[in-house]
């Protein structure tokens, strides 16, 4: 059997599996306020300038937000009392 490189050692301690949610490219923040990003089903950091860092950070929020919105509405076939209210007064 072939021993690793040092090089494929550190490469394969580093390495972090992305959620099965995941899909290749997504950027998200970490708990520590940093961004990362999802490469070959992996986590790996990503910079993003000071300046930018605020407006990814609420896009990444508008994102998760519609994802769980979406995922609400397509959970149950029934219509909401808010939506039905809104289309009865229109």
């Amino acid at each position: 059997m072939t021993e690793r490189t040092a090089e494929q050692v550190k490469q394969a301690a580093g390495w972090v599996a992305a959620s099965p949610h995941a899909i290749e490219g997504q950027v998200d923040r970490a708990a520590d306020g940093t961004f990362t990003v999802v490469t070959e089903g992996a986590v790996a950091p990503l910079a993003i300038p000071k300046t930018q860092a605020a407006e990814v950070a609420a896009l990444i929020t508008m994102r998760d937000e519609a994802r769980a919105l979406i995922a609400a509405e397509a959970a149950d076939l029934d219509d909401s009392p808010q939506l039905v209210r809104r289309v009865v007064s229109v």
